[in-house]
């Protein structure tokens, strides 16, 4: 809901009415990317509804823990970071 309330932001703007952003680009990549973030997000429900509820050994809650970390990190990257077509941005200067 929050891509698609983005992307109909965008779409719906004045600037973007006006031309003062790339119309056709917007028109085209949104969409996509919209579609992108959402089966990103149904993959990620699917991995977390496939966690066992009550691991079996201390080893295997450990690991999930480390599992469940990298999924928080690729659900929701840190303040500032967009991640695009899995990858990080390029670092600053």
């Amino acid at each position: 809901m929050r891509t698609q309330r983005a992307a109909d932001a965008v779409l719906g703007s004045a600037v973007h009415h006006l031309s003062l952003l790339d119309q056709t680009r917007n028109e085209m990549t949104l969409p996509v990317h919209e579609w992108e973030i959402a089966t990103a997000r149904r993959d990620y429900s699917r991995l977390v509804r496939a966690e066992p509820a009550e691991p079996g050994s201390r080893k295997a809650t450990d690991l999930l823990a480390k599992r469940r970390a990298a999924l928080e990190v690729s659900r929701d990257p840190p303040p500032g970071r967009a991640f695009v077509d899995g990858r990080p941005p390029p670092a600053g200067p």
